[in-house]
């Protein structure tokens, strides 16, 4: 086994194995992590022949000899699959409320409209996929309020423009949390606030909170330090 095999199967399961850090600096993902991860996402990856073995699976995977790993559906709608299974195959559907079914797709070969809205999960043909159902409608004010005709009311903040004593200077989530009691007190249903995603530690220059480093982190300049 060498690393250029082992990054081949991590390229080929859709990992970044090389990426630039916060400096601008070239990184490399570790063989040992790639390895790690590799496994987890269910790619054994410990051996060359292991690689060997898992590199195949994916090229099966993208001809078609096996379904991708999510599919979706708008709910009270049959699903096609018979790209992948004959009609009648028995399957297994867990819901997201934990309890399941045991049914047979149609005789077109199509996962019947058992599923209400949500991540569930199938077990068919030796394969495990996930069926994200779709509902009819987005969540609405209607479905918050729990009324037909909605009147629900809220209020906007910049984050770092709200105020308490001792803050620092700029807001932070004890100010947040002060002025949702406060609007919540006074029957608000909502409060939106300015992004408060990741900065650039390295460059104090790029501060728009709209443009952030990254959208999966936090700024922890906004943490309270109480």
């Amino acid at each position: 086994m060498n690393n250029e095999q082992l990054e081949r199967l991590a390229t080929e399961a859709g990992l970044s194995v090389h990426w630039v850090d916060a400096n601008a600096r070239p990184q490399t993902v570790s063989p040992d992590v790639l390895r790690k991860v590799l496994e987890a996402l269910g790619y054994p990856a410990e051996s060359g022949e292991a690689i060997d073995a898992s590199l195949l699976r994916l090229q099966k995977a993208s001809h078609g000899t096996s379904a991708p790993p999510l599919l979706t559906v708008d709910v009270e709608s049959n699903l096609d699959l018979s790209q992948w299974f004959a009609p009648q195959t028995p399957f297994t559907l867990h819901l997201e409320d934990g309890s399941s079914l045991d049914a047979r797709l149609t005789s077109n070969a199509e996962l019947p409209a058992l599923a209400p809205p949500g991540y569930q999960q199938l077990e068919i043909a030796g394969q495990h996929l996930t069926i994200a159902v779709a509902p009819k409608t987005c969540f609405s004010m209607a479905m918050a309020t729990e009324t037909s005709k909605p009147h629900g009311w809220g209020l906007t903040a910049q984050l770092y423009s709200l105020r308490r004593e001792g803050d620092g200077g700029f807001g932070d989530t004890e100010a947040l949390e002060k002025v949702l009691r406060s609007a919540g007190e006074r029957g608000a249903d909502a409060l939106g606030i300015s992004p408060i995603h990741a900065m650039f530690a390295n460059d104090p220059h790029r501060y728009s909170p709209y443009s952030p480093s990254s959208r999966l982190f936090l700024n922890s300049l906004y943490a309270s330090p109480g």
